[in-house]
């Protein structure tokens, strides 16, 4: 992209690229995100190393002061499964940090408004993100969204037969059973070197016929932590597993949806159900389209309104944020009482959270 004036003249923004902007954008990303020593901010979150994502649609937006970078946010197109093997064009933001000499400008937000026009200008229908800035996102029309939860391990109950044996660290064929999962990102063969490039995350599995049959992944550097994150194979393989990760770490978690507690037959009566991630939609129609494809739709905006038909139901006078909202529920206070079209299923794996 062309460079473009940022608030003050000294002031460029543009796309991160060449080796000298690459190598301070590392940097920052490492002074930001306060990685252990030895450690790297990209080391956890692969997937913005232009190393293991150039095959990937991304775009590295920086925030430059006298050739300085000063500010970033990356963005990313990729595919979110819906239900019934359908999929919705979405875009996911990550890395996002400002150095802390030139924090309180603007220059995140700014750096978001404009990842978020290039993502709707690339076909996204919504952005998604993670981070604990909620003020500063909520202002830019984002809402937490969705549905996770936390499991102690102890409090699963595990089956009286033995799993098989045991093994460590990544397998290839791992990727080729994470592509059989119905939810998460619809992954492609060029997500394999950025899965694979996750150095801090801690791989278990079992086999059948030198094959992977079970996977969990567990734990991830600067976030994630004591968190089985991943898993995908015949569940009592799976909680096998679970229950020999518990084992070894005591105080382990199970970061799932509310759904896939009932599927799994996990007890969580007394769990609290907290937000996944933040979300703006860009493109509700295209959205309820892929989730409702038997159903007339029509969405209008007008006035930073929305209004929507779907089917029989009908939704006046959303903003942004209660659009959100409607479409993939909250645990937050002021969820909208909606029929039973809504909440659309949404569900993000760890490693596909950027």
């Amino acid at each position: 992209m062309e460079k473009e004036r940022v608030i003050y003249p000294k002031f460029l923004m543009d796309s991160i690229s060449g080796s000298d902007a690459l190598s301070q954008l590392a940097a920052l990303l490492d002074a930001c995100f306060q990685v252990s020593p030895g450690e790297r901010f990209l080391n956890d979150f692969p997937v913005w190393d232009p190393t293991f994502g150039s095959s990937l649609s991304i775009l590295r937006l920086g925030i430059f002061y006298e050739n300085q970078l000063i500010s970033a946010t990356s963005i990313r197109i990729c595919q979110l499964k819906t239900i019934e093997n359908r999929t919705i064009v979405i875009a996911l933001i990550g890395a996002t940090a400002t150095h802390p000499d030139w924090r309180g400008r603007g220059f995140a937000s700014h750096t978001v408004t404009v990842a978020t026009q290039w993502a709707e200008e690339h076909g996204a229908t919504a952005v998604f993100l993670w981070g604990s800035e909620h003020s500063l996102y909520q202002q830019l029309g984002f809402e937490l969204c969705g549905y996770q939860m936390r499991i102690p391990l102890s409090q699963i109950e595990y089956p009286s037969k033995p799993s098989k044996e045991l093994k460590l660290g990544w397998h290839s064929k791992i990727f080729d059973l994470m592509k059989l999962r119905k939810s998460g990102l619809n992954l492609k063969e060029s997500d394999r070197k950025w899965l694979e490039a996750h150095k801090n995350v801690q791989w278990f599995y079992t086999e059948h016929l030198d094959q992977p049959l079970a996977y969990v992944a567990f734990q991830r550097g600067i976030d994630l932590q004591l968190l089985v994150h991943e898993w995908g194979g015949p569940i009592d393989e799976v909680l096998g597993i679970f229950e020999k990760i518990y084992k070894l770490n005591l105080g382990a978690m199970l970061l799932i949806s509310p759904d896939q507690v009932n599927s799994m037959g996990i007890s969580a009566a007394h769990i609290q159900k907290e937000s996944l991630c933040l979300a703006k939609i860009l493109d509700p129609s295209s959205i309820l389209s892929s989730y409702y494809p038997q159903f007339p739709i029509q969405c209008s905006y007008q006035d930073k309104r929305w209004e929507i038909h779907c089917g029989l139901d009908q939704f006046s006078h959303l903003t942004e944020r209660k659009l959100t909202k409607l479409f993939f529920g909250s645990p937050e206070k002021g969820n909208l009482v909606t029929p039973s079209l809504f909440p659309l299923p949404l569900w993000f794996w760890g490693l596909d959270t950027a």
